[in-house]
């Protein structure tokens, strides 16, 4: 059994990047996986030439109609105010399939760190009665060394892909 510090045997939690940097933000204090989660972190994509968010929806969901999908979840920053105005490069976070959920911070304080130790960097930290948003990860899925994985003093492990954190 791999006991190294990403391979995780319990529950893993991951913040949603469209949210990190808003004041309405809540922790998932969830214990339990569910097996329902069919893709458990969001997909990048780098625009190519004469992509759509239409198209690209297709590709991902098979269905064009889901684009604002795409555009919404936090890729407007990127994007900009016109979703038909997209430029090949550009990198998208195409959200998961699973539905995210919601839940509030209970502790004191969670900090968010870029490692699973307490000597690694504070990438976040979110005060208590805070909302994250979020979605569970596959039990075992290795993270460790990821860039876009922070880790919190409470064990869990976050997604932080798009945010603007100091490491990022």
């Amino acid at each position: 059994m791999d006991r190294s510090p990403g391979f995780r045997k319990g529950v893993l939690l991951a913040l949603s990047h469209s949210l990190a940097r808003t004041p309405s933000r809540k922790l998932i204090s969830r214990t339990k996986k569910e097996d329902h989660m069919a893709q458990p972190t969001p997909a990048i994509y780098t625009v190519q030439p004469g992509d759509s968010l239409f198209a690209i929806a297709q590709r991902f969901y098979g269905d064009g109609n889901q684009w604002h999908r795409i555009y919404d979840y936090c890729n407007k920053q990127v994007i900009g105010q016109d979703p038909n105005l997209i430029r090949p490069g550009e990198v998208l976070y195409i959200p998961p399939i699973v539905p995210l959920k919601t839940c509030t911070v209970t502790s004191p304080r969670l900090r968010a760190r870029a490692a699973p130790n307490t000597q690694s960097a504070i990438l976040d930290t979110f005060p208590q009665g805070t909302v994250l948003t979020f979605f569970e990860v596959r039990q075992g899925e290795n993270v460790d060394g990821n860039s876009n994985w922070g880790h919190s003093d409470q064990g869990y492990y976050f997604w932080l892909g798009g945010t603007d954190h100091p490491n990022g």
